[in-house]
Parts: C-alpha cells; sequence; structure tokens
C-alpha cells in the first residue's frame, strides 16, 4: 500500500493501511458488502468465478448460490477459446442488462 499512498496526495498510510487490511487481511467475505446484501440484491449479477488467491473460488460460488438475479459464466479462464467464449457472453450480459 505504500506505493499508492505516495502517488495519491488525499490518502495517507493509516488510510492505505486500512484499507489493505480490509481487501486483503481482515475479510471472510468479499470487501465491500455483506452476505444478506447479496441476498437482497435486486440487481442483476455476472460472476466469472474466481480462480486464483485474491478471487477465491469458494466465495464465487457462495456468490452465485446467495444472489437472486445471477448470471454464471463458467468455465471462462482456462484456454484462449474459453476467454473468448466469455467474452461474448459478457457482451450479451450487458447489452441484455442494460436494455
Amino acid at each position: 500500500m505504500a506505493g499508492l499512498v505516495a502517488t495519491r496526495t488525499d490518502l495517507d498510510a493509516g488510510t492505505g493501511e486500512a484499507f489493505g487490511a480490509r481487501m486483503w487481511d481482515g475479510g471472510e467475505f468479499v470487501v465491500a458488502v455483506s452476505r444478506d446484501f447479496v441476498r437482497r440484491c435486486p440487481t442483476p449479477l455476472a460472476v466469472l468465478p474466481g480462480v486464483d488467491l485474491m478471487h477465491p473460488t469458494p466465495i464465487s460460488h457462495e456468490i452465485i448460490e446467495l444472489a437472486p438475479n445471477v448470471t454464471t459464466i463458467d468455465p471462462w479462464k482456462e484456454t484462449p477459446e474459453l476467454v473468448a467464449s466469455a467474452t461474448e457472453q459478457v457482451r450479451k450480459y450487458l447489452l441484455h442488462a442494460t436494455n
């Protein structure tokens, strides 16, 4: 976080540390919302399940189970063909969600 704080005049070390702790150290679910929020969220969500430490697969699957209006795009990352297919699915999702 020190690098980010060094480049942003609107941040101080305490803010950077608090953000870093919430982002990577202190959470059991996701950064910005609770499970209850996800359960009640009427907004359409597209979930491409994570496959790494910062985007854990179990959390993605929990969001998919909790959210009342969710589209799942999976698998999406393993091969260039899957990425191309997922990109097209995301485009269709966004076109549908915004109309």
